[in-house]
């Protein structure tokens, strides 16, 4: 299946967005090596997306199949390495955002943070029971999409050269 059928409405993908506070502030090599192991075993899985950690936050996205999502998001509830994990946006899309990440470590440039950490702090205002968030963090999902395009752009060029 190529790009064109993705977007067309071939594949019904899941996409969960969730907010989670680490029980302590993460090293550089935590990060990799949570990053190493959830990129494995998401592509066995066959789920996609990207993760950010800023501000002993964690944002992930993820995307693929319906049950798959649904244990793997039993699992990263059950992980003692973060707590307070809470669903922004859990909806089903025409085509993944992240394709080509089974799991990707964003990284936010300096005029970035300041935004996301703001977009962050006004999650804990939005109560369990209130109205789903339509598009969470749109400045932090906007930012992690065009990283993730300028990626698979380099990508691109590099297999062509």
């Amino acid at each position: 299946m190529d790009k064109s059928d993705k977007r067309s409405g071939m594949e019904t993908i899941r996409q969960v967005i969730y907010i989670s506070q680490a029980i302590r502030p993460m090293k550089q090599e935590d990060i990799e090596e949570l990053v190493a192991t959830a990129s494995h075993n998401n592509r066995q899985l066959g789920i996609t997306g990207a993760l950010l950690y800023i501000e002993n936050s964690f944002v992930q996205v993820l995307e693929g199949e319906d049950a798959p999502i649904t244990r793997l998001l039993a699992t990263i509830e059950s992980d003692p390495r973060h707590r307070n994990m809470r669903i922004l946006s859990d909806r089903t899309i025409d085509f993944r955002n992240f394709e080509d990440w089974s799991m990707a470590y964003v990284k936010p440039d300096p005029q970035d943070s300041s935004i996301i950490i703001s977009e962050l702090q006004s999650t804990s205002s939005v109560g369990g029971d209130e109205d789903p968030i339509v598009m969470p963090l749109p400045h932090t999902f906007a930012m992690m999409q065009h990283l993730y395009e300028t990626d698979a752009t380099l990508q691109r060029a590099r297999s062509n050269t």
